[in-house]
């Protein structure tokens, strides 16, 4: 695996795979695996965990994607493999920004048009850009 960013790179296959810290290997597993180089999912993400944790959006907010769900409130953020009850962990929500806004950098090095035109979309789509809180 040739390193992309500090919690991602490419396999050998040209997926995504998370190398970062142990500590946060549930998170990163939910990330490419459920998010997957989605950028406009990152971006519905990084607003609905930021919204939360900043009181922007009603809490706890409850998502699921293809294998895990996940819930955020003001405080924490749990992740749970639905089908592999063993997989799951409790993250800040900065730690789950954090990681999340490493995945979109990581986007943007493999999926650069891609991670423009879902930007783009997404600011029509809700009039706000959630990455500025973070510039």
């Amino acid at each position: 695996m040739t390193p992309k960013t500090k919690y991602f790179s490419e396999d050998s296959s040209g997926y995504p795979a998370y190398t970062g810290p142990e500590e946060f290997r549930v998170l990163g597993v939910w990330i490419t695996g459920d998010v997957q180089l989605s950028p406009h999912t990152v971006l519905d993400m990084v607003d609905v965990i930021h919204g939360v944790s900043t009181g922007r959006v009603e809490a706890p907010q409850e998502l699921s994607g293809n294998a895990f769900y996940v819930e955020a409130d003001r405080d924490i953020v749990s992740v749970q493999n639905e089908f592999v009850e063993h997989v799951a962990d409790e993250f800040t929500p900065r730690e789950v920004l954090d990681a999340l806004l490493d995945f979109w950098q990581y986007c943007t090095l493999v999926v650069p048009d891609r991670v423009t035109e879902d930007h783009a979309t997404y600011l029509e789509e809700h009039g706000r850009d959630p990455l500025t809180a973070f510039e």
